[in-house]
């Protein structure tokens, strides 16, 4: 079950971590991550390509396997070359077991830096 609604508002070229809760199908329980390999994305619309790809150990890292815990790096470089504007993002865990679920989906708004 994903969670929708996970929207953000980012500064391009800046340093950000997402902080993200994965839950099972309830949407109450969290997502066991022991052994989980989580892929993030961000696209100018849910039909792709990928602008940007993290995945775990790359870019991803669990903070608290047990709690469903993760963290996506944004670098500068990321986001340095990317024009303003609306964008979707999609994470996805497949778990130890090799069972896939989308656990987070949502908008992120990048806006221009005033400050080069």
């Amino acid at each position: 079950m994903a969670a929708e609604g996970q929207n953000f508002t980012l500064v391009a070229g800046d340093t950000v971590r997402l902080a993200f809760t994965a839950y099972d199908s309830d949407g109450t329980t969290p997502l066991d991550l022991a052994g989980a390999t989580i892929k993030w994305q961000l696209a100018r619309d849910e039909a792709g390509p990928a602008l940007i790809s993290k995945q775990t150990g790359s870019g991803i890292t669990v903070t608290n396997a047990a709690g469903g815990t993760f963290v996506v790096a944004i670098a500068p470089a990321d986001t340095a070359a990317i024009t303003a504007g609306g964008y979707y993002h999609e994470t996805q865990v497949t778990d130890a077991s090799g069972n896939v679920s989308t656990v987070a989906t949502g908008s992120i708004a990048i806006i221009p830096g005033l400050i080069a």
